[in-house]
């Protein structure tokens, strides 16, 4: 995709307007929240006259007020009549994981009222049904990591390049399924390190562990296997127009088998691959049983 001078970042309130804010400024946006609808066609009068000092715009827009509603539809059709590129990235999660959020917070609804928590987020749905039909990326937030997230908007931003941006990880299946996995692959049939006492509180990430699991003989017939199908097959994904892949290995808590599998994956692979294990933040206690 070629980057757009300006992105409207909106969605359910809850959703991660704020963290996806956070995201595009490494990207490289200047981002401003909650910025009044009538001063966006001023907002891009401003970067055309920074000569590339600040590049990209990127604007939280949320239902505080029907007025600033009706302010933004005239706002954006005014861009569009004066040919400005811009994008609308919208953001959605599930009721309950909202309600969670809000009390996890304590932070108020922006819909205020005697209206219960569930009918408050119904009607901002309602309100930003139009934008959403509009929205050039839509993210279900629900059970996203911040990483996680993050791989979707960098996947988004530089899907016009036609270049393959491969994720290995590692999770734990006690934890739950990564929600973006394109490809999962069980590891449990490995003999576990966790019922070595040298090995029990050490993780993946040490040679000791490492040395370990690879020694088994499926370990490695396994890897080169997995190696070879995905690299047969990423250049067709190349082909089709994806832009992302996730290749994800579980194991029972994430912390042994998994992670040494999903390094051992990222050295076979070549270009822009990156790796992440979802469960090494964990406590010991957590992980019982990896």
């Amino acid at each position: 995709m070629q980057k757009k001078k300006l992105l409207l970042v909106t969605g359910l309130s809850g959703a991660g307007k704020h963290h996806v804010l956070y995201q595009l400024e490494d990207f490289g946006y200047f981002c401003v929240d909650n910025l009044p609808a009538p001063l966006l066609t001023q907002g891009i009068a401003l970067l055309k006259k920074s000569n590339g000092a600040t590049a990209s715009l990127a604007v939280g827009v949320d239902v505080r007020s029907q007025i600033f509603m009706e302010d933004l539809q005239q706002a954006l059709q005014t861009l569009r009549t004066g040919k400005t590129s811009f994008g609308i990235i919208f953001l959605e999660a599930a009721e309950n994981e909202l309600i969670r959020r809000f009390a996890e917070t304590r932070r108020p609804h922006p819909l205020r009222g005697k209206k219960t928590f569930h009918d408050r987020i119904r009607s901002e749905r309602r309100q930003l049904a139009w934008l959403r039909e509009s929205a050039d990326l839509i993210i279900d937030t629900t059970r996203l990591t911040p990483p996680e997230l993050r791989r979707q908007l960098a996947a988004w931003l530089n899907r016009g390049q036609r270049k393959m941006h491969v994720t290995v990880s590692s999770f734990g299946y006690k934890f739950g399924l990564p929600q973006d996995a394109d490809f999962i692959f069980d590891v449990r049939f490995l003999p576990n390190p966790f019922y070595v006492t040298a090995l029990k509180k050490s993780t993946g990430m040490q040679r000791k562990v490492q040395n370990y699991v690879m020694q088994q003989p499926e370990a490695g017939k396994t890897l080169e296997s997995i190696a070879g199908m995905l690299k047969r097959l990423i250049p067709h994904y190349v082909r089709e127009g994806k832009a992302t892949l996730h290749f994800a290995f579980g194991c029972t808590g994430g912390q042994h088998r998994s992670v040494v599998m999903a390094n051992a994956l990222k050295k076979r692979l070549a270009g822009d691959t990156l790796v992440y294990h979802r469960e090494l933040g964990r406590k010991c206690g957590e992980t019982h049983g990896t």
